[in-house]
């Protein structure tokens, strides 16, 4: 279980560094997308719309694994689902900045994990 919890803890590592590297400037901790934004649909976009979050938890569920923590794997699973929900909302936002966004999120079928969720 260590092996997979490292693994998981360097490809959800991977997935934030890389999301954050292509959203670049257009990065908000905030939900609303910013007034000058843009949509970025390149790079890791490309196979899932929220990579940070799924990162975070992927680091989560690997961290869990890595400390055989069930209580941890309950937290990662609750993170997750908060995540979920908070691409969720955001989503309907940038659906009414970006009216290109839908043709996006239809090509971009993953969420959050590439070809998981």
């Amino acid at each position: 279980m260590q092996w997979l919890g490292a693994g998981l803890i360097a490809f959800g590592f991977a997935q934030v560094g890389l999301g954050l590297l292509h959203l670049g400037v257009n990065v908000t901790p905030y939900p609303e997308p910013l007034e000058l934004g843009n949509l970025v649909h390149g790079g890791v976009y490309r196979h899932v719309r929220h990579p940070v979050y799924g990162g975070i938890t992927l680091g989560m569920v690997g961290l869990a694994l890595y400390q055989a923590s069930w209580a941890g794997l309950a937290t990662a699973i609750g993170g997750g689902v908060f995540f979920w929900l908070k691409a969720g909302f955001e989503e309907r936002r940038l659906l009414i900045r970006y009216p290109d966004y839908r043709d996006y999120s239809a090509r971009t079928r993953f969420r959050m994990i590439p070809w998981i969720l």
